[in-house]
């Protein structure tokens, strides 16, 4: 690991003055400091790739890879899409599937829980037609549907996330978390006159993955005097686009938590879990899912 340490602190000295820009380093020197780094986590895991591509999602090489080409803390947006473009060539060579990596399933649930109303009545619907006919059945509430999603792996629950009239649902993160549920489908019911509607999602008990999936949500809090803003832009550059942020106090009790929906297709996934590793955030999915 120390060669490919030292190839980044060479090739990316030039951000170290804060001057150059972005265009200025090739992608030649990225993708050699990559080649190491994948080779290095290859080689430590003798070939397996899902093995590497777990090892440098859940250790410090990366990370300490970044420390060393830009100091103790990024201070320019080009540091951070520098960062980025890293991530995305490493996952390039490293070849592995995060869903192998984090041992995610693409199974399907049998019951599609909703209550009462016209609009979780379609999107349960619209959610047991792809969900290859599951079946749709009524409960009393949200929370009912959690608690029964939450104890039966067969099962899946209806919550809707953003309205048009009164925008992001907080009751959604809170059962979330509460009953420790991901999104696996997203789906938009418009109201009857036409007009927008409310987007609800599909929760499951555990994490699913196809490669159908193009979008991507994940709960990141920053190491503090982060650049929140540079931070989510940088993301484009590992295939990733911010479509949607909300912002809480972070449960460290410093800095803020961020709930980030994320434009992002299958094969752009294990970049950008691998950028916010790189960059030292907490980070955690709440699901991968597309629209039906």
């Amino acid at each position: 690991m120390n060669g490919a340490l030292t190839v980044i602190r060479d090739n990316l000295a030039a951000l170290a003055d804060r001057r150059r820009a972005l265009d200025d380093i090739t992608a030649g020197q990225l993708g050699e400091a990559a080649a190491l780094i994948a080779s290095d986590a290859l080689a430590e895991s003798r070939g397996d790739k899902t093995a590497a591509l777990l090892s440098l999602l859940t250790g410090d090489t990366l990370y300490r890879s970044v420390q060393l080409a830009f100091g103790d803390e990024l201070r320019s947006r080009a540091d951070y899409d520098m960062t980025a473009l890293l991530c995305r060539f490493v996952a390039e060579k490293v070849g592995g599937d995060i869903s192998d990596a984090l041992d995610i399933s693409s199974g399907r649930c049998r019951t599609v829980l909703r209550p009462a109303g016209a609009g979780p009545a379609e999107a349960a619907e619209r959610f047991a037609a792809a969900e290859n006919g599951a079946r749709a059945r009524e409960v009393d509430s949200y929370a009912a549907s959690c608690d029964e999603a939450a104890s039966n792996g067969e099962a899946a629950a209806v919550l809707p996330i953003v309205s048009s009239s009164d925008g992001l649902l907080n009751q959604f993160y809170r059962l979330a978390d509460r009953y420790d549920l991901k999104i696996a489908l997203i789906t938009d019911v418009l109201h009857a006159d036409g007009g927008e509607g409310t987007r609800f999602a599909l929760m499951t008990r555990t994490l699913r993955r196809t490669e159908s999936d193009n979008f991507a949500e994940l709960a990141i809090t920053p190491p503090e005097d982060t650049d929140a803003a540079a931070l989510f832009a940088g993301a484009a550059l590992a295939g990733a686009r911010a479509q949607r942020i909300t912002a809480s106090p972070s449960v460290r009790g410093v800095g803020s938590q961020y709930n980030i929906c994320f434009l992002a297709p299958s094969s752009a996934h294990e970049a950008l879990m691998l950028y916010f590793t790189a960059l030292g955030c907490d980070c955690s999915l709440w699901g991968f899912y597309s629209i039906v």
